[in-house]
């Protein structure tokens, strides 16, 4: 091996003693020990690792949660891009702690991959994040506080009634939709005239649909076959096809499907058996749920008038062990440019299903395999042939899969930093012009990654697709 530069030493001597930055034809690493997830231990009737946010399965109350006494150390790994970390910055009156204490080397990464900036806080582990316009990132914890935050600085931020918010979604007109604790889905919107201000216009299910549906003798007026009420945490949210449909998924094992434009549940379904743990809405009116007993189901929306309701298509996979995420993505397929579905399924084994429509989602999947522990989050930018998957190893991956030929996926690189799991995952196409001489015979694409983790942080990352065959992953 050669030797180390001036920037690698200076990395070497910034990790801690009980980590080490390894280069490799990939990038660069940190080797940790081993005994680091001695701290997990991993429930398998909750999708949760067990730092008291998941007591048992999902016949139990709510969870219980760690003090946050204990502060994150804070760093910023890779400072190229932009310094805040003067005195005017938000970061010296935000909850998030940011320092700009280590200079990377891009030489130590693959051309234009690398992370950008690194922030803690104390309000709780990151569980779910997505983005929005105007380069806006939404981000949700085990505390009260829902945080907005623009180009990588605290923008503003909104307080909910109920903390652990697992799920944070934005529908078409820009209102963010957070799963909650306590049950129930709120909904906010910002002030038209003051942008950092965020109103709570509904909270499902509504006051005055509870109250009509415990009336002695009443039938159930949003036509829901089932309760219209979550008993126990939501832990995932989605949007059908025309976002004109929220499906809500729960720890007390029920999926339910909330109408728009009325703010109503208009259908429920005791789905699985134990905790459900993610939910995609797909193509053609169907629904896949993942759960703590180990299944994916495949579920057809049908309607009779105003009525709806959810017919078990298809069980793709019944294991051991529990189903954490679900996402499903458009590629292209062939040289026809047609555009397909896939499925993509994180497992708490530390593997990756991957099903695709053209095969009517049925079939034997491939099997992504990498991961030293259990993937707890996927995400795939709507364009492009990248995926991500994060995972109670602290690493997240990047693969990209063989649209042209169906071939399968391979492992472009593997971005270390995260002292937890990695919980949450989100991508956007990078739209900043990083300064190439000659763009035009240039295929590389860039995207923006942001990550979330129990180590109460997130980190931004910056990863290229080079657009042709890569070597495979160590």
């Amino acid at each position: 091996m050669r030797p180390p530069s001036p920037n690698e030493e200076s990395l070497q001597t910034s990790t801690s003693s009980n980590a080490t930055a390894t280069i490799t034809s990939s990038g660069y690493r940190f080797s940790e020990p081993a005994n680091n997830l001695d701290k997990l231990e991993y429930k398998s009737g909750g999708e949760d690792y067990y730092l008291g946010l998941r007591q048992s399965n999902a016949s139990s109350s709510s969870p219980a949660y760690l003090s946050d006494s204990t502060s994150a150390t804070s760093s910023s790994r890779f400072t190229a891009i932009r310094d805040m970390t003067g005195t005017n910055s938000p970061f010296k009156s935000s909850p998030w702690h940011h320092q700009s204490n280590l200079s990377l080397s891009t030489a130590l990464l693959p051309a234009g991959t690398g992370l950008i900036d690194s922030f803690s806080r104390k309000e709780g582990h990151v569980l779910a994040l997505t983005t929005g316009p105007n380069g806006l990132l939404y981000t949700g914890s085990d505390s009260k506080n829902i945080r907005v935050w623009k180009d990588g600085r605290d923008y503003t931020g909104f307080k909910s009634t109920s903390g652990l918010v697992k799920s944070i979604i934005l529908d078409q007109n820009g209102r963010v939709l957070t799963g909650h604790q306590d049950g129930k889905i709120r909904i906010w919107k910002p002030s038209s005239r003051r942008p950092t201000v965020y109103k709570l216009v509904m909270c499902l299910p509504r006051l005055q649909d509870l109250i009509k549906n415990s009336l002695p003798g009443k039938k159930n007026n949003t036509g829901a076959k089932g309760p219209i009420r979550h008993t126990d945490v939501i832990s995932c949210l989605s949007l059908n096809e025309d976002m004109s449909l929220i499906y809500s998924g729960s720890w007390d094992r029920t999926i339910k499907t909330w109408l728009v434009d009325k703010w109503t549940c208009v259908d429920s379904v005791r789905a699985h058996e134990d905790t459900v743990n993610a939910i995609a809405a797909g193509f053609n009116a169907l629904i896949f749920s993942g759960s703590a007993d180990g299944t994916i189901k495949m579920w057809k929306r049908e309607t009779h008038g105003k009525k709806f309701n959810h017919r078990l298509v298809h069980i793709l996979v019944k294991q051991d062990g529990a189903i954490n995420t679900l996402i499903i993505c458009t590629g292209t397929v062939g040289t026809t440019g047609t555009k397909k579905g896939l499925l993509y399924a994180g497992l708490s084994n530390g593997t990756i299903m991957c099903w695709k429509q053209q095969n009517g989602w049925e079939g034997e999947p491939e099997i992504l395999q990498g991961h030293n522990g259990a993937v707890l989050c996927v995400a795939g930018p709507e364009t492009g042939s990248l995926v991500f998957t994060g995972s109670a190893d602290n690493t997240i991956r990047v693969w990209r899969r063989d649209e042209i030929n169906s071939g399968p996926h391979v492992c472009l690189s593997v971005l270390t930093g995260h002292e937890g799991p990695v919980k949450c995952l989100a991508a956007v196409e990078d739209q900043v012009d990083i300064g190439f001489e000659d763009e035009d015979e240039d295929p590389t694409r860039y995207w923006i990654l942001y990550s979330g983790g129990l180590d109460k942080s997130i980190k931004i990352w910056r990863v290229a697709d080079p657009g042709e065959a890569p070597f495979d992953c160590f």
